[in-house]
């Protein structure tokens, strides 16, 4: 598979490298992206794991979870978005109600055609200024999220998580709100970011509503229609699972398609 490129990067001994690819897709890879989402942790352990496991190659190398924990938070989004729509890219389906007239209405999606924002100037860190103090101010990684108090609330994971992202650390406590507004923008305007809300007209009164997509759909990912295959092709052809799971993709489901298909002639000829 062809090396794509990172909207923001990873800067490794000064150079900042972009590029990464994912392993070919088979029965193999799904099954094990399918068990590292279902791990117990918080959500940005069970990232680390599932794109240590999808990817091939990261910045030029062979990944581990370290290095993938290293990866802006954008990156992050965006790599699991890609991921996303290498195992489906077909379109989704949101149910939305409209903030104005209460009205439901459909809205769909495909996750390749989100729209993508590459890093700003100073990528990943910059100089800043709050009142006469400067500080050095760097975007989050995947180990700072797995660090944050889960029984936090958003403002104090806020709070927790800047602190670890300024240097000198601040005394947070001083920070005003106006502070943390400023902050916030700077990194911002620095970070790559994926699109998390989609514009959606309410077909009734085409009042314009902003609806949530989760970049993280793929931990979502259940081993259960996986699993569902290997028996009906294991019944039918009477291949071990490793056989099966070895299979490229597009390979298992075309012969699960035959097996459809045949199902569906003999119905046909026992009704005749």
């Amino acid at each position: 598979m062809t090396p794509r490129s990172l909207p923001g990067g990873l800067v490794i001994d000064g150079e900042l490298h972009r590029d990464y690819r994912f392993k070919p897709l088979c029965g193999e890879l799904e099954l094990s992206l399918a068990e590292a989402a279902a791990d117990d942790g918080c959500t940005a352990d069970r990232v680390t794991a599932v794109l240590a496991c999808a990817l091939a190659t990261l910045a030029g190398r062979e990944p581990d979870a370290l290095l993938v924990e290293h990866l802006v938070v954008g990156d992050r989004q965006f790599l699991m978005r890609q991921l996303s729509a290498l195992l489906d890219d077909s379109p989704r389906w949101l149910t939305v109600r409209c903030n104005a007239c209460d009205a439901l209405f459909d809205l769909s999606y495909r996750p390749s055609t989100l729209p993508v924002k590459t890093a700003g100037g100073g990528y990943p860190e910059k100089s800043v200024k709050i009142g006469a103090a400067g500080y050095r101010l760097r975007l989050p990684t995947g180990s700072d999220q797995a660090r944050l108090d889960p029984g936090a609330t958003a403002e104090e994971q806020q709070r927790q998580l800047l602190a670890g992202l300024l240097r000198p650390a601040p005394d947070m406590t001083t920070l005003s709100l106006q502070d943390i507004e400023q902050l916030d923008q700077a990194l911002e305007a620095m970070a790559p970011e994926v699109a998390l809300q989609l514009l959606a007209p309410c077909p009734q009164c085409q009042t314009e509503n902003t609806v949530d997509v989760d970049p993280y759909q793929s931990l979502d990912t259940s081993p259960d229609n996986l699993l569902a295959e290997i028996h009906l092709l294991a019944s039918t052809y009477h291949w071990s699972q490793r056989e099966i799971l070895d299979l490229p993709r597009r390979r298992r489901h075309h012969y699960l398609q035959l097996i459809e298909a045949n199902r569906g002639n003999s119905g046909a000829e026992a009704g005749n």
